[in-house]
């Protein structure tokens, strides 16, 4: 490639551009980043169209196609590279616009509006039609324009590097507030932050908790059945059946963030690593739903239902310190219906509706039904439900980890208590601590406890 250095920032250039055309780029570019007192260093690369599919931004580095943007759009993409890939997008719109002259057009504030997080979604047509994108145009040069006759071009680009940071984000969202209460408006804004996706992803989604990398085309289609049963969430249905309405995009991963906080907390006493990459990848290389890679501490989902699970995988896997499998997956399965309502919906199916259980299994599932005299409530009952599962199958927890390790994590928890059990595989890892009987022995109790809890309940294969 070739690069040209202009104060202080670098240029670089597929070989097979003409550099009349290189140098006419630097120029516009510098131009309007001089009007507006930018000083910032950083890298543009600028691609052959046939190379480059898809632009983004990475560490203070622009990836794009040569030509292929307006200027708008172009300048947008080199304000988050100046200010942050998370820096919210409308922001920069807004402050392109304004930089290049665009004129103001008249915005629109309804109050039933659902785009007013400005946010790179709020720019997609993937998740609006040309009319909603055009007046978030407009909100976003409204914005811009007002602002910065209020506080000055610098005191906007602060605002502008802060609405991309976890820690400083807020006070961007606080701006943007005053400015909709001032036009008549006052919505509720996301905390959620987004990024180009470049070549592999569509997005990147960033809240507190986790980073979401979004492969290209990616859909959660092939859980369908199981939603159409559980009679999930209305407000999640689209997106996860492959649908692209940002009010429940937005919303669906606001729940996630909040169901990934309480995880959080509730292990907090077990400090662990806290930021966790997640992709949600197409079924192709995919030998199961989701995994978590304790080397890499990432995960990859190919179907969102398994991010209790494996998050927390993430949270444990370090601190239980064996390669037991019924310890790992028990106490995640036993685990993940505790703040997931996702999992809380699958077992609602599974149970109630008997879906992917044997006719025999069917039938046991409704005796269990019939014994509770009410709904079947997965925080409550889910570790029941697989207690009833092993004993009907007679699992161990070497042949079948989840339901029988976490039937044998519920049976430890109710003998000697929760926090006692936590400790016990996630701090010091010492049984004589919590007992003085051996592993083996606490086995043969469970078993008989299983016998005695469900000896009304014929054995598979029993059944006359």
């Amino acid at each position: 490639m070739q690069t040209f250095s202009v104060n202080g920032r670098s240029y670089c250039f597929d070989t097979n551009i003409p550099e009349a055309d290189c140098r006419e780029r630097i120029r516009f570019t510098e131009e309007l980043l001089i009007k507006a007192g930018i000083t910032r260093e950083f890298r543009i690369c600028f691609y052959y169209v046939v190379k480059m599919k898809h632009t983004y931004v990475e560490n203070g580095s622009l990836y794009c196609r040569m030509g292929h943007m307006s200027d708008i759009d172009y300048l947008t993409a080199v304000l988050l590279a100046a200010y942050g890939e998370f820096a919210n997008y409308g922001m920069a719109y807004g402050y392109a616009g304004l930089l290049f002259g665009e004129a103001i057009p008249e915005a629109s504030y309804p109050e039933d509006w659902d785009y007013y997080d400005l946010n790179l979604l709020c720019f997609s047509p993937d998740f609006c039609d040309e009319e909603k994108l055009n007046n978030n145009k407009a909100i976003a040069l409204d914005f811009a324009s007002t602002y910065v006759a209020q506080q000055g071009h610098e005191v906007y680009q602060d605002l502008l590097e802060k609405s991309g940071q976890l820690e400083t984000a807020e006070t961007a969202r606080a701006a943007l507030a005053e400015h909709y209460k001032n036009c008549g408006v006052e919505p509720k804004l996301s905390p959620l932050l987004y990024a180009m996706g470049g070549t592999t992803y569509s997005h990147i989604l960033r809240c507190e908790h986790a980073t979401f990398y979004t492969e290209r085309d990616w859909s959660d289609k092939d859980w369908d059945h199981f939603y159409d049963i559980s009679g999930w969430r209305d407000l999640h249905y689209e997106i996860i059946r492959g649908g692209t309405s940002y009010k429940a995009y937005k919303n669906l991963f606001e729940h996630l963030r909040l169901e990934m906080k309480q995880y959080q907390l509730f292990f907090s006493p077990y400090p662990n690593k806290n930021h966790l990459p997640v992709f949600l990848v197409n079924h192709a290389g995919m030998t199961n739903a989701g995994y978590y890679n304790p080397h890499q501490h990432q995960v990859y989902l190919s179907t969102l239902p398994r991010l209790a699970h494996e998050y927390i995988h993430s949270l444990t896997y370090s601190k239980l310190k064996t390669s037991t499998r019924w310890i790992i997956e028990g106490i995640a399965s036993y685990y993940e219906t505790r703040f997931s309502e996702y999992s809380n919906a699958l077992y609602v199916c599974i149970v109630e509706a008997g879906k992917d259980c044997g006719a025999e299994m069917k039938s046991v599932s409704k005796r269990f039904l019939d014994s509770l005299g009410r709904r079947f409530d997965p925080v409550h009952d889910s570790a029941d439900y697989s207690s009833l599962k092993t004993y009907f199958y007679g699992y161990s927890v070497y042949d079948e980890p989840y339901s029988a390790g976490s039937a044998f994590i519920d049976y430890l928890i109710k003998c000697f208590g929760e926090r006692a059990v936590l400790d016990y595989f996630l701090v010091h890892h010492d049984l004589s601590r919590l007992t003085d009987k051996s592993m083996d022995d606490l086995m043969l109790e469970w078993k008989s406890y299983l016998e005695e809890r469900f000896m009304d309940y014929e054995k598979a294969g029993n059944q006359s």
